[in-house]
């Protein structure tokens, strides 16, 4: 069975996981600034979720959570976290595909 950093439910009442596997070999991977503004990146992504201000739809069957503004360590300031999931193939909740940051300008 793969291992999880967590199961949530998100802020549209969805069960979302996100695996270890998945989050140390593509998000902090192709995401570093999530590792490096952030003391832990993966609880930043389960408040996003949980949390997040709108959903809209992504590519296929993908859903793209954007969570509050977050406090990033300095001197990265402000951002908000985009979460994009799917559904996992048993159709039994979603899983994340990726995550990453941008900061709120102006």
């Amino acid at each position: 069975m793969a291992r999880k950093c967590f199961t949530c439910t998100a802020s549209d009442g969805r069960r979302v996981t996100l695996y270890k596997d998945r989050y140390e070999h593509h998000i902090l991977a192709e995401h570093p600034e999530l590792k490096r503004d952030y003391d832990k990146p993966a609880q930043h992504i389960e408040y996003a979720i949980m949390n997040a201000e709108r959903t809209y739809p992504g590519q296929g069957k993908a859903v793209v959570y954007v969570g509050p503004p977050v406090q990033a360590n300095p001197p990265a300031g402000a951002q908000h976290i985009y979460v994009v999931v799917l559904p996992e193939q048993n159709g039994e909740g979603w899983w994340v595909i990726t995550a990453y940051a941008e900061p709120i300008l102006g």
